[in-house]
């Protein structure tokens, strides 16, 4: 276990957590969404998982190696040691800094709360607000025309 302080297990596993015998297990306990489930497996790949846990709402995965533990929510997961640890298994997908220790992230699975596996957004498309009714020029996200207004 390394002596940084980004490296210290922020969840210790408790003597009355249970533990599961296998991520299907978890998966299947978790009712982890199957869409979510190969997108997960390709993100743990190349992770030193020394078990999973069952933490109410999540899947604790520990590392054999020690450090902060990775938890696998409904539509997201986070405490990877930074975002190569992501892009590795399930390259370039929408990442962010989790909240939970130094130099950690986080990433949304294809299937979560705000959007659905099928339906996911293009980053590069800018959302359309519609129309300017008196002169036609296409409208800021404020509703205002900058030509009218």
């Amino acid at each position: 276990m390394s002596d940084h302080p980004e490296h210290v297990d922020d969840e210790p596993t408790d003597a009355d957590e249970t533990p599961y015998p296998s991520l299907d297990a978890a998966f299947s306990h978790q009712q982890t969404p199957l869409e979510n489930r190969a997108f997960i497996r390709n993100l743990l790949a190349e992770i030193d998982v020394a078990g999973y846990y069952d933490r109410g709402n999540y899947i604790k995965v520990t590392r054999a190696q020690g450090g902060y533990a990775i938890q696998l929510h409904y539509g997201y997961s986070n405490g990877f040691r930074g975002e190569a640890e992501i892009t590795r298994g399930v390259g370039d997908v929408d990442r962010w800094r989790s909240g939970r220790g130094i130099n950690l992230w986080g990433v949304s699975h294809p299937e979560n709360k705000l959007r659905s596996a099928g339906t996911m957004e293009n980053k590069s498309e800018k959302r359309e607000w519609g129309f300017c009714p008196i002169c036609g020029l296409k409208l800021p996200a404020s509703a205002r025309c900058d030509n009218c207004d």
